[in-house]
């Protein structure tokens, strides 16, 4: 090898060192600081201003400090849709129990997955986990709802219906409003209130 194929071999090699181990593997994000917060959770960063570097996917895009950002980040892997993790962290300062699409991590439970912003999403988790907490219960990471007072399971399986969460066979119903029972029929034609009483 010439001794001009060494010098460049060298130079190449001293180049790629300099290079960061994020932009070798995925690429540096459009924005420094999700690059920074990614590389505080040990994710690589997408590159560009996609997939996990799209500023849109932590809070709509918008944050107040570096840390609120971080939080955002480190909280948007607990679920598959990554706002859901951001509104309980930012909400309940808790993660969601579950992942995935599993538990709290259901989409299906605010809004049927329909929502048209971050703002839009965290007023339906807020409506449906404060309906939830009024009564005593929650959804654990198997997606059953549990009494929240003895841990004891009030349903093995949840259904999303119109009015709300109901539980498997129709014994108990919150409503998305806060209301304790569905206005449609259920179980034979009544709508039978979260802990029996109508």
């Amino acid at each position: 090898m010439s001794g001009i194929g060494i010098r460049f071999l060298w130079l190449a090699g001293a180049m790629l060192a300099q290079v960061p181990s994020s932009a070798m593997a995925g690429g540096n994000c459009n924005d420094t600081w999700v690059t920074e917060a990614l590389g505080a959770v040990r994710q690589t960063p997408d590159g560009g201003n996609s997939g996990n570097c799209d500023i849109n996917r932590y809070g709509g895009g918008s944050w107040g400090s570096k840390q609120e950002l971080f939080t955002r980040v480190s909280s948007s892997f607990s679920c598959r849709d990554p706002w859901i993790g951001q509104v309980f962290k930012f909400t309940y300062n808790r993660l969601p129990s579950g992942n995935g699409d599993t538990g709290e991590c259901n989409p299906q439970l605010y809004g049927y997955g329909n929502w048209s912003s971050y703002m839009d999403l965290a007023g339906k988790v807020k409506i449906t986990i404060d309906a939830l907490n009024s009564r005593g219960a929650r959804i654990d990471a198997g997606g059953r709802l549990i009494n929240a007072n003895n841990n004891r399971v009030i349903a093995p399986r949840i259904n999303i219906v119109p009015a709300g969460v109901i539980a498997n066979g129709g014994a108990n119903v919150i409503g998305y409003g806060g209301a304790n029972f569905a206005p449609i029929p259920i179980a034979g034609g009544k709508a039978i209130a979260f802990g029996g009483a109508n």
